[in-house]
């Protein structure tokens, strides 16, 4: 448990820097992720393994309902934006400008914690472009502004890099 809380921490205090690196209220970083604080959240966080060595299906199953319920009341999360209709299927909806530029910063927290760096290159190209398809256009559009203030550049087959005058 002990482990699990000093990361959250550890996340939670990196986000509070990068909101005011990029200029987003102080208050957003201290009520972010406030959900993984819940018991809801909190304990299957803890007992879940995230090598994704030695989750049993429970484990798993509990982690998952945590996953949806934290990406469900957190508005920086893409996730959120997602509408279910019962005679559509799943289609997004756009998201707010400052929550996009929360979620930046929550990406950039989450680089820092768990690899030390600001830069998230790795993260963009293995993982958020995953995330793209799902995403309402113009949110797409307000994210790849954000990328491009901070100094991410984005060239096409190649993915995203850094260049020289970023924020990260």
């Amino acid at each position: 448990m002990k482990k699990y809380l000093v990361k959250l921490l550890q996340h939670k205090w990196y986000v509070m820097i990068a909101c005011r690196k990029i200029g987003l209220p102080f208050y957003l970083g201290i009520i972010h992720d406030w959900s993984k604080f819940l018991r809801v959240e909190f304990m299957p966080y803890v007992r879940y393994d995230f090598s994704g060595k030695d989750n049993s299906a429970e484990v798993q199953a509990d982690f998952d309902l945590a996953w949806n319920h934290h990406q469900k009341h957190n508005k920086h999360h893409w996730q959120y934006w997602l509408l279910i209709n019962d005679t559509d299927g799943t289609y997004p909806l756009e998201m707010p400008r400052k929550y996009v530029w929360e979620m930046v910063a929550d990406w950039m927290g989450a680089s820092r914690a768990y690899t030390g760096s600001w830069c998230m290159v790795f993260w963009m190209n293995s993982v958020m472009v995953n995330y793209l398809d799902h995403m309402h256009q113009e949110t797409i559009s307000e994210l790849f502004m954000i990328l491009h203030t901070l100094g991410y550049v984005y060239n096409g087959h190649d993915g995203w890099y850094c260049s020289d005058h970023g924020l990260h």
